[in-house]
């Protein structure tokens, strides 16, 4: 049995974060052969209506009192809890926090979606939602975070991660060099893939180049997505030619009996 997974998405607003979210809870839930629920926090209110592949999907809103018996059900099904309260207000930051604990706290076997935590925290981070994270191998359910950039990955958040699933984003990942420490060199030549895929797209007015992502599995350092070999490995040259330094300290680099491991 697999330990749960935190998948983080990161990328800058209308680049399908969202819409690739969603296809991937919609087939968890419907085509795969081990059906798995799941549960949108839907903080914008968003997923009532949503076209994926030319279809609508209609995602049904889930009330706090139901989570319990909906952690329970055995099968496939996407919901959506939306932090609002009967009277149609929506609710306050403290509610909206304690709503999404509960969430986390209660929800069980399936994937959570939690649609831009920025909005919820800022650049903050509770210490109760991060302990649930911690300890989030023993809740049966994976959880997925969306932020617009990855320099806004807190600490505890890349600490916890498994995957970052990289998007197009506005700021560079060398603004968040020393923050990102072990994995910049990574995240650097995603974002160098993913930023000459999507500006092909740009000009060509190609929604599915624009949307183009990679993901990065943090603990197999290995980059998986939908592009070529030959496409990774301009990724790596451009990463090279713009930092000469790696090269050299590559070129470096010895076996045990003292040759060089690069020529």
């Amino acid at each position: 049995m697999r330990d749960n997974l935190l998948i983080i998405v990161t990328g800058r607003k209308r680049v399908g974060k969202s819409y690739e979210s969603l296809r991937q809870l919609l087939y968890y839930a419907y085509i795969s052969k081990k059906p798995k629920k799941a549960i949108i926090f839907d903080v914008n209110n968003e997923y009532g209506n949503y076209v994926i592949d030319k279809k609508t999907h209609r995602i049904p809103i889930i009330k706090e009192r139901d989570l319990i018996k909906y952690s329970n059900f055995q099968g496939g099904e996407v919901r959506r809890i939306v932090p609002m309260k009967d009277n149609g207000l929506p609710m306050n930051s403290e509610e909206l926090e304690n709503l999404l604990l509960k969430t986390i706290t209660y929800f069980r076997n399936g994937i959570i979606l939690i649609e831009d935590l920025n909005t919820i925290w800022g650049d903050s981070l509770p210490v109760r939602f991060s302990s649930l994270l911690c300890n989030n191998a023993h809740r049966g359910a994976d959880v997925m975070l969306q932020i617009q950039s990855v320099g806004r990955l807190l600490p505890k958040l890349l600490q916890n991660c498994d995957i970052i699933r990289f998007h197009a984003q506005l700021d560079d990942v060398d603004d968040s060099k020393g923050k990102l420490v072990g994995d910049w060199k990574i995240l650097k030549i995603a974002q160098l893939m993913v930023n000459k895929v999507t500006k092909k797209g740009n000009l060509q007015q190609d929604k599915k180049l624009q949307s183009f992502f990679v993901n990065v599995y943090r603990h197999e350092g290995q980059l998986r997505g939908e592009f070529s070999p030959r496409m990774l490995a301009t990724a790596i040259q451009d990463f090279l030619l713009e930092n000469p330094s790696e090269l050299s300290s590559m070129l470096r680099r010895r076996d045990i009996k003292g040759k060089n491991i690069y020529t």
